[in-house]
Formats: structure tokens, C-alpha cells, sequence
């Protein structure tokens, strides 16, 4: 798969409009001046670039935009750019900086917008394997991971922290440390049932370790809890099932647990927690059309073996879903979207579309209509000509067992916030789906 920087993307859609120069500095200025003596080979004129935009593409201030000062701010004789706000830090020599016409982040926002746009001509395809079979824990493939802290889990205590060498399932696994106490990873559910003392909860996890003892996962119910037997130490990934446990009179909670014990290390892999047949699954909100096939797990004792076609649901083995969504949006120069070529150069006509609709909407500049006007032309002819379209696959429907709850790609509920989208399993489970 293809794939094109920010830079880059920012580069091609600027230059479509005449406004991309890609300088470097040639002496020190300040958080508030760039020195560049090669300015003057475009102006040797003081003032002569008023209310332009410096980009920063290297060094401590990377990625800041500043506008120049409408006054004083060229001095020919040197090469100094003044701006308006100063710097996060100050610009020495060396530098690379872009200048722009036209505010960077009106480019950046075009390729956005395009980005939406160019969906489902182009798109990005998905592979999730985060739904298990009857489990009601969230992000229980432990693969979502933000600001230090697995998300919805609680990082009770220990150290826990993503492992990408050894893995089990996915990309990572948590890895818990001990010390001075016995680390615990932890999220309380809610099941969603009439009677929770009269439910049978069951759970498995994968956990590796190297020492027996060491690691488990638990139930904890409030007045008490549920443990599941320790890893044998064995220096691999084993199941661990806590059994069928029936939920105790005077529970007060349901608090699934990842336990290390105190001066030890333990890894912990996908699993779930079921206190019952759960029959609608929310699709994951990457997915915007599709999903195309719907997948379910042969074995439960082998996460990277082979799926296959529903004919029922099993509990505990994990459902494969592929469906697309949009092409990645970069958030910093380096990062990159899954397009390149003929792909790519759609990519930027859309975007050039974009930005000359808006700043022309604020200008009678004609270089703006005839941006517009090349890159539409462009544009259509490529899909015309080239075939770039990343034409989606057929839906792969199961003989009626389950159904999709679809609507636009981007859609609200009443409030205005985004509605999730679900796939239902009724028919999977002997009933019929209309």
C-alpha cells in the first residue's frame, strides 16, 4: 500500500497554486525573527512579504505557523522575516522553514476535508478482531491504549504498560510489573440483566509468565472473589478460565481483574467476561461502510488461527469483521495517509479543489478560479481515465443469521452526537432476523 507524507501532501497542494518555497535559514534569528539571506532572490524590496505565513519544519519550534507583521516585517538588506506572535522557541541557523502565501492551515484543512471527500472512491479497508463472543468488557483485546492508561481499564496498582514483543493477539499486550504490592488491572461492568446475583459469570484471559504463582485473573464481587487458577510459569501463553461461577447473594459488584503478584512480571492477552448470550455488538466506529464479511474464530485456543463463516456463535471465540473507512489523516508532517501515484494525485486535486473554493470565496484573485477549474478537470479525469477507485468488495452476508443496522457513513441521533451502528446475531441464535 501506497503511502504520502503531510509534507508532502501540503507540498503538491500548494504547489498547484503557485505558493510552496522550501527554505532554510542562514543565520540565528529569535523566537520572534527568521535570518535567511536567499530572501532576496524573491524580493529585494523591505515589507515585500506582508502577512505572509512562516511554517517551521525542523528544529525546537517544528511545525509552529507565524504570520509576518503587516509592518516592518522584511528587512531586505539582511534577509529578516519579522512575525506577529513569536516562536516557542528561538530560530537559529540551519533551520528549515516553508513560506507561505496563504495560511498553512487552510491547506491543511483542504486535505482534510478531502480526505472525507474522495471516500469510498478511495478509503482505507479495516480488519477488527475487538468483538468476542458474549464478553461485556470493553477494550477487552487490550489493544486501546491512551494517555498511559489502557482504556477502559483502571490501573489500580503496579506498573502497566504496552508490550509489543511478546504478544499474544493484535498489535500489543499489557504488561504488568509488581512491586511492593500485588499490581492489579482492573474494570468494573455493569451486566445488563434483570437479577444479577442469579446469573453464572464465566472468563478466560491469556497470560504469559515465566514463574509459577505469579499470575491470574479474578472476580471481584464486593464481600468476595472469584480466582482462577496462577499460570504454570512455563514460559508461554496459556488460557486461563476461571470456570463457571455462579454470582454470589451479596454481590455488590463485578470487577474483572488482572492480577501480578508482588516482585514479578506477567503479560496479559485477550479474553472476555460473559454472564450470558449477548446478541447485539456495536461495529467499531473506524468502520464507516460495511461490514463486508462477518467472521468467526475456529479454534478459541489458537488467536491467530483461521475463521470461518457463521453458522452459529460460540462463546468466547472472537468475530473477524472487514468493512473500510477513511484514508488516515496525518496530524504531523511525518505521519502518512495510504495513497500514493494516481491515488495520491486524486487525493490532491480534491484537496486543491478545497482550498481554492475557500480562498476564493474571500478573493477576486483569478488565480483561484483557475486552480479550481485545472484541478476539477484533473480530478474527474482520473477516475475517468485511470481507475484509481479502491472499489469496495461485495457484501458476504450468512444466510440471514445476522443483520447490519446501517445508515450514512457519518449520521447523528437526535441529541446531534454520533449514534453508533450495531450488528445483531438474533439469527445466530435461533431466531429469525427481518
Amino acid at each position: 500500500m501506497g503511502t504520502t507524507t503531510k509534507k508532502l501532501l501540503r507540498q503538491y497542494v500548494s504547489e498547484r497554486i503557485g505558493d510552496y518555497r522550501s527554505l532554510t535559514t542562514s543565520g540565528s534569528g529569535s523566537t520572534t525573527t527568521v535570518v535567511d539571506t536567499s530572501l532576496k532572490n524573491y524580493s529585494e524590496t523591505d515589507d515585500a512579504f506582508r502577512g505572509w505565513y512562516v511554517l517551521i519544519t525542523s528544529g525546537s519550534a517544528a511545525g509552529e505557523i507565524r504570520r509576518v507583521k503587516g509592518s516592518s516585517g522584511y528587512t531586505a538588506s539582511t534577509g529578516t522575516l519579522t512575525v506577529v506572535l513569536a516562536f516557542g522557541a528561538s530560530i537559529g541557523s540551519s533551520i528549515t522553514y516553508e513560506l507561505h502565501r496563504y495560511d498553512p492551515t487552510e491547506i491543511h484543512s483542504s486535505i482534510s476535508q478531502a480526505i472525507r471527500d474522495v471516500y469510498p472512491i478511495l478509503y482505507r479497508g479495516f480488519r477488527d478482531e475487538s468483538i468476542v463472543v458474549d464478553n461485556i468488557l470493553g477494550n477487552t483485546d487490550l489493544q486501546l491504549f491512551a494517555s498511559s492508561t489502557f482504556t477502559s481499564w483502571t490501573h489500580s496498582v503496579g506498573t502497566w504498560t504496552q508490550e509489543t514483543g511478546i504478544v499474544r493477539n493484535g498489535l500489543q499486550s499489557a504488561k504488568g510489573v509488581a512491586s511492593g504490592a500485588n499490581a492489579t488491572l482492573t474494570q468494573i461492568v455493569k451486566p445488563n440483566v434483570d437479577s444479577f446475583t442469579s446469573q453464572t459469570a464465566k472468563a478466560k484471559r491469556w497470560v504469559y509468565a515465566t514463574g509459577a504463582n505469579v499470575a491470574r485473573i479474578q472476580i471481584n464481587w464486593g464481600p468476595s472473589t472469584s480466582n482462577s487458577s496462577y499460570h504454570s510459569g512455563a514460559d508461554q501463553w496459556e488460557l486461563l478460565d476461571l470456570g463457571s461461577v455462579e454470582v454470589p447473594s451479596n454481590a455488590t459488584q463485578a470487577q474483572m481483574i488482572c492480577e501480578v503478584a508482588d516482585g514479578n512480571t506477567a503479560y496479559f492477552g485477550t479474553g472476555w467476561l460473559s454472564f450470558g448470550s449477548v446478541y447485539r455488538y456495536t461495529i467499531p466506529s473506524n468502520i464507516i461502510q460495511g461490514p463486508y464479511t462477518v467472521e468467526q474464530q475456529v479454534e478459541e485456543s489458537n488467536p491467530n488461527g483461521s475463521y470461518a463463516p457463521i453458522a452459529g456463535l460460540k462463546e468466547g471465540h472472537t468475530i473477524r469483521l472487514h468493512g473500510t473507512g477513511y484514508l488516515t489523516d496525518p496530524s504531523s508532517d511525518s505521519d502518512a495517509t495510504e495513497v500514493d501515484g494516481s491515488q495520491g494525485e486524486l487525493l490532491v486535486n480534491k484537496a486543491t479543489m478545497n482550498l481554492a473554493s475557500a480562498l476564493g470565496s474571500r478573493t477576486d484573485d483569478a488565480i483561484f478560479d483557475r486552480a479550481y477549474t485545472r484541478a476539477e478537470q484533473r480530478y474527474f479525469d482520473l477516475i475517468r481515465i485511470t481507475g484509481v477507485s479502491m472499489t469496495p468488495p461485495s457484501a458476504q452476508w450468512s444466510n440471514g443469521l445476522f443483520n447490519v443496522q446501517t445508515g450514512a457513513p457519518v449520521w447523528t441521533n437526535a441529541s446531534g452526537s454520533s449514534a453508533a451502528r450495531y450488528i445483531d446475531f438474533s439469527g445466530a441464535r435461533g431466531t429469525a432476523v427481518l
